[in-house]
């Protein structure tokens, strides 16, 4: 190569780099080099540009479906990570092919464009979804709105995660859309419930017995059905240790239990603000008849313990995944596929309730028929 700085430079401008080269160069690059520098360069890399667009697979970030300024319909706010806000109107097509997930889809309020728009993306609800709820109980227009407009763009089977921000959501689900909701979604693997929950107040079977709330109950039953793939269940909630109860009902269950089951419960201690209170300590105990041991002890966060019911004989490698597992889990801001639906009456606008009622009155029809 010449020490001459016009000759190196010629020698350069004859270097040839083809075109694969560059496509898998473009996505170590910014979006904006992309567009504004690497495509200006000449033709060829412009259509080199089109086409990385084109192949690539893209993932949307967190979008809020909001009312829109002008109150007259709802509108998408993406929130930048400058801290800068976009609103850009409800898309009427559906995205293109290359669109293959989302961080988060937070729905703030529904009208007809939003229930569309959610049919039109249904594909990227269809594996590793995370459902979060936030609807009241007696809110039936909401619950209505849920049911006949936006469950049908859901897949049963691709939920794997449920967050309930009010524990008679669990109840609402199985009123409004099936009593075995928590069954139909096959592969649901983990469920967070802002509430506290009681595992050992109801009757299941011959295990224990009194009366409990039909969430407590409905949540125990999904519970202590196996994974088909044999891996633990995971359920996320909230306990008061200073309730000397909750230790015992679990010990007691666990003591009676005639099936093997795997789970892990982790709990939020509610009295972490209350340090004098007295704990029981960590333990583990045996169940000989079905071969498990139970186990409560401490987890990663300073106010969070687990439970952990499982084979007395096991891979102690693989629990150990599965437990670390467990506790990233409880991570909600690491999710991906989190599809929001936090709505109030006034949240929905009356013509989308007069679409649904329709579908409403047909199933209830059906229903009286059956």
């Amino acid at each position: 190569m010449s020490d001459h700085p016009r000759e190196e430079k010629r020698i350069f401008e004859k270097i040839f780099i083809c075109n694969d080269i560059l496509l898998d160069s473009l996505p170590f690059c910014g979006h904006a080099k992309i567009g504004l520098e690497f495509a200006v360069v000449s033709d060829r890399f412009d259509i080199v540009v089109d086409t990385h667009l084109k192949r690539r697979k893209w993932k949307l970030g967190s979008l809020r479906i909001e009312r829109s300024n002008t109150n007259d319909g709802a509108e998408i706010v993406k929130c930048n990570s400058d801290k800068t806000v976009k609103r850009l109107p409800i898309p009427l097509t559906a995205l293109p092919p290359n669109v293959i997930g989302f961080k988060r889809i937070a729905v703030y309020h529904i009208n007809r464009k939003v229930i569309a728009f959610l049919h039109h993306i249904r594909r990227l609800f269809a594996t590793e979804i995370t459902l979060e709820l936030a609807i009241f109980f007696r809110q039936s227009q909401s619950w209505d709105v849920l049911t006949y407009g936006i469950w049908p763009a859901l897949n049963p089977a691709g939920i794997v995660k449920i967050r309930f921000h009010n524990i008679n959501n669990v109840t609402a689900l199985q009123t409004h859309i099936s009593p075995t909701i928590l069954h139909d979604c096959a592969n649901l693997r983990s469920i967070d419930v802002n509430h506290i929950y009681r595992p050992l107040t109801g009757q299941i079977g011959d295990e224990f017995s009194g009366a409990d709330t039909p969430d407590d109950q409905a949540l125990y039953e999904w519970l202590s059905t196996p994974r088909a793939d044999g891996r633990p269940k995971l359920l996320k909630t909230y306990f008061s240790r200073s309730d000397v109860n909750w230790t015992a009902q679990m010990k007691t269950k666990f003591q009676n239990a005639t099936v093997p089951v795997n789970f892990y419960i982790c709990c939020i201690d509610m009295i972490r603000l209350r340090p004098h209170v007295q704990e029981d300590p960590p333990f583990t105990m045996m169940n000989w008849q079905t071969n498990e041991q139970l186990a409560l002890r401490r987890g990663v966060k300073q106010n969070c313990w687990q439970f952990e019911r499982g084979p007395i004989e096991r891979n102690a490698k693989q629990w150990a995944e599965w437990e670390h597992e467990a506790a990233q889990d409880t991570n909600n801001n690491a999710s991906w596929n989190v599809l929001t639906i936090w709505v109030q009456e006034n949240s929905v606008e009356q013509e989308c309730l007069a679409e649904v009622l329709p579908e409403k009155n047909e199933w209830e029809q059906s229903c009286a028929i059956s």
